[in-house]
């Protein structure tokens, strides 16, 4: 099956990733063309430069359509956890007597559903964290209840609201460049369905994204987000804390970072580390610095799981690994190890099952392009006569 292209922006909180690209065979990616730029930086507050961000969409765009032949009419962009708010929902609707559930019935549900929220603003997104059918059993995908015979449908729904600023910033900049069709997709929402299997969202799970300004802890069940909060704690933060203990240019602190890690493990205090330019800095000091910024990730974590899911501690989502992603795992040696010793849980690395992408720092954009490119398939003549006959039986 021959897939159309389709247009990308991955935003994230210090650059912008506009690419084209299709899906290929075996669940891999051809990418056409692609252009990363920094969009000054996101912090959970927002934008440091609203004119940098629009700038970097301006760059990033400009720059791939003059290399890219053809023309690609829409475009989807993944927000970021900053400019998101998570909310859900539990909603029934009943029918006169049993019916075969069509996709029809389940549109209604969610339209119902956001009706009854009483939520004032702009729903980019909503997905199903399990569906409920007559027989009390809890259904994870559609296609599993498509069909089937019912006299009720009840969801465990979760919206996904845009803040509005983000929208029209981002609007405005790519209508600006020829896009008139734009698609808003929840940055984690996007990750956790390409990234965990569905076997492991059959449950609570725990998701960490660790970028540049800012890291997302949400916990994810079946495809939906049941809670989410963003912090201003990504690799940036730690290298500021290198900068302020050790007395260190921006550049020192980086490479520090990458070269030294952080070691669970005492650090002798007479082992030394010698840079480039020949200056001499304590190990111990270095790992100690490192270790204390990590400490403040690892302590947003804990609080976390312990405010919201407290009822929970002593089942089986306490022994749930913490699934962590981003640019920031890539960046500090051990910090994975790190977050798993001061939680106290197992932490797992995911990152696209791809040749050259296989890294966290691809995570969001492969993810999104993912998203994409499974929603432009879905929307083919097939699944509209899908939709219509009410589905499998």
């Amino acid at each position: 099956m021959k897939y159309e292209n389709v247009a990308v922006l991955d935003v994230r909180s210090h650059e912008v990733t506009f690419m084209i690209g299709s899906k290929g065979l075996n669940d891999t990616f051809i990418f056409n063309a692609t252009k990363s730029e920094d969009n000054g930086w996101i912090s959970r507050q927002g934008f440091a430069d609203e004119g940098a961000y629009v700038d970097a969409i301006n760059v990033a765009v400009s720059s791939v359509k003059k290399n890219y032949i053809g023309q690609v009419k829409k475009i989807t962009v993944s927000v970021p956890s900053s400019f998101i708010k998570v909310y859900t929902k539990g909603h029934t609707i009943s029918f006169d007597g049993k019916r075969k559930i069509s996709m029809q019935d389940v549109d209604r549900l969610f339209a119902c559903g956001l009706n009854d929220l009483y939520v004032e603003g702009r729903c980019v997104k909503s997905s199903a964290m399990y569906f409920i059918l007559g027989d009390n059993r809890k259904y994870f995908d559609v296609s599993e209840i498509l069909g089937a015979t019912s006299p009720s449908l009840r969801g465990a729904l979760s919206f996904y609201f845009v803040d509005e600023n983000f929208y029209r910033l981002t609007t405005s900049a790519l209508r600006a460049q020829g896009y008139d069709e734009i698609e808003f997709i929840p940055s984690t929402q996007a990750q956790v369905t390409y990234l965990l299997p569905k076997k492991l969202r059959e449950g609570y799970a725990v998701f960490v994204d660790m970028g540049v300004v800012t890291t997302s802890v949400s916990v994810v069940y079946g495809g939906g987000i049941v809670r989410e909060e963003t912090y201003d704690i990504g690799y940036g933060y730690v290298v500021v804390q290198l900068m302020q203990d050790l007395s260190v240019t921006e550049e020192q602190a980086e490479r520090m970072l990458q070269e030294s890690g952080v070691s669970g493990k005492a650090v002798p205090i007479d082992v030394m580390y010698t840079d480039t330019e020949g200056n001499v800095y304590s190990a111990y000091a270095i790992n100690e610095s490192i270790k204390c910024a990590l400490d403040k990730l690892c302590e947003v974590i804990s609080k976390f799981l312990e405010e919201n899911y407290r009822e929970r501690a002593i089942t089986q989502f306490s022994n749930n690994p913490v699934f962590m992603t981003g640019e920031g795992m890539t960046k500090i040696i051990g910090a994975v190890d790190h977050v798993s010793q001061r939680t106290n849980r197992l932490a797992k690395v995911v990152y696209p099952d791809l040749p050259y992408y296989d890294k966290p720092a691809y995570s969001s954009r492969i993810s999104l392009l993912n998203a994409a490119t499974e929603k432009e398939k879905n929307q083919g003549v097939f699944d509209k006569i899908f939709r219509l006959f009410g589905g499998r039986k």
